[in-house]
């Protein structure tokens, strides 16, 4: 069996950007994920034969400077579009602003599909656990077979599936038991409306008590805009309060309430609903944005180790993802 340089467990934002650095050095990098493609919470979902839709972040804003040369490097490469469209608050839907994010095209997977290009992508496999043997790493699935074998390990799972994975350091364990208790749920539904609607901005944010956005999926760069389709994230209060409930009564409130909210015209239906049970993570980060045990040749990166609220949970896990690089990098030898 191939003992590689690097192995990461989870392919979202920060694994794919982990791997597309660490490749880039020359490293030897294999990714491990445990659903059958890239993304993590930027996955997109077929709605019929001929669209999907992206069912997790809608794309994300360049706020840190740090990140400006590789998200300009995405952007000249035709990996990320800039999205320049309307923006309003639930409050006050018909006051209307302008607004700008960086979305994959033609869908956020696709982004990540491209960060992990050079790496070797093991999808449909988790990891149950891990042991350290001698100079390495061996990864093993429910059966106890081993998977892949690395040198160092790096994980981007969120925190409550990383505390399941491993005995931990106290300090550690610590970190990861008060990052899985606030970790917060969020339902999320793919909807389509029969007419167009250009008195509604393409995307709605506030307080509204119910829906936490509204985004016009198919006003996207890359995207088929030949039907009006939008995807509904609820605040995950109201999740919390239906997190048992069916998936089709749970998208069809979300449907009503857009509906009702916006006075959006025409008839509208529910194409998909889901239930993203680790979707946020309100603690603030650390101020490493990472946790490294050089001696132990092991790490962990993701959003929920560098949220911060002026930041979206994407450009959080890029720059966990590019604080525990910058560190591996830095000295070690991998």
């Amino acid at each position: 069996m191939i003992t590689y340089d690097v192995a990461i467990i989870g392919a979202g934002t920060a694994g794919c950007f982990v791997a597309q650095t660490l490749s880039q050095q020359g490293h030897s990098v294999v990714i491990v994920e445990k659903s059958r493609g890239v993304g993590g919470r930027c996955s997109r979902r077929s709605v019929d034969p001929q669209g999907s839709v992206d069912l997790g972040a809608a794309g994300f804003r360049l706020q840190h400077p740090s990140l400006t040369e590789e998200v300009q490097h995405w952007h000249q490469s035709g990996w990320l579009a800039q999205w320049h469209h309307s923006l309003a608050n639930f409050e006050q839907p018909l006051q209307h602003q302008g607004s700008e994010l960086y979305c994959g095209v033609p869908s956020m997977n696709r982004w990540h599909r491209h960060l992990c290009q050079d790496a070797t992508l093991i999808t449909g496999q988790q990891v149950v656990q891990f042991d350290r043997q001698e100079n390495h790493w061996q990864l093993q699935d429910k059966s106890g077979q081993t998977i892949v074998r690395a040198h160092w390990l790096i994980i981007t799972a969120p925190a409550r599936q990383t505390l399941a994975l491993h005995d931990w350091p106290q300090d550690w364990q610590q970190w990861l038991e008060q990052s899985s208790q606030a970790t917060q749920a969020q339902w999320v539904c793919a909807i389509e409306l029969e007419q167009a609607n250009p008195q509604l901005a393409d995307r709605y944010t506030g307080q509204d008590p119910v829906l936490a956005s509204a985004v016009r999926d198919s006003a996207k760069p890359g995207r088929d805009s030949s039907h009006e389709r939008w995807v509904l994230q609820a605040q995950p209060e109201w999740t919390l309060e239906r997190l048992d409930s069916q998936p089709d009564s749970a998208g069809e409130q979300l449907l009503q309430r857009f509906c009702a909210t916006l006075k959006a015209k025409g008839n509208a239906r529910v194409l998909s609903t889901h239930r993203w049970l680790l979707a946020q993570h309100p603690l603030p980060g650390l101020e490493s944005r990472y946790l490294l045990d050089r001696k132990q040749q092991i790490g962990l990166c993701g959003d929920w180790l560098a949220t911060d609220p002026e930041l979206d949970g994407i450009e959080s896990a890029l720059l966990s993802a590019q604080a525990l690089t910058n560190a591996l990098l830095d000295g070690c030898k991998l």
